[in-house]
């Protein structure tokens, strides 16, 4: 049985073709820990965004694909009708693999936590 350490280590909202899974331990080791902002310029599946819970008071992500960074948007902005959506349909968000239903109410939980958070 695989034990988990890291809370991101193997939960995805969605697998992207190039993504920085396998590098963002390395890549988190090359950015300063008294950051400003952080914007993730090459976003995809928003692994090095995610993997820590907060980089900086100020973070963005962005993408060339339109459909993936309104996919993050509609996760951020309306997490309740996503989940809906996910759970109605579990193939849309990602091609022919079922988004798991645990990652979708953590986003949820995560969502909740910062509206209360502020």
């Amino acid at each position: 049985m695989k034990t988990v350490t890291n809370r991101n280590q193997d939960k995805y909202l969605i697998n992207w073709i190039g993504g920085k899974r396998l590098l963002r331990k390395k890549i988190a080791g090359l950015i300063p820990g008294d950051i400003g902002s952080y914007i993730e310029p090459f976003g995809g599946g928003a692994w090095v965004l995610f993997y820590k819970d907060r980089w900086a008071p100020v973070e963005g992500y962005n993408d060339l694909n339109s459909a993936l960074y309104n996919m993050f948007k509609i996760v951020k902005y309306h997490p309740e009708e996503f989940v809906k959506e996910g759970l109605r349909r579990p193939f849309i968000l990602a091609k022919h693999r079922p988004v798991d239903p645990a990652a979708i109410a953590e986003i949820l939980n995560f969502v909740e936590k910062e509206k209360k958070d502020g």
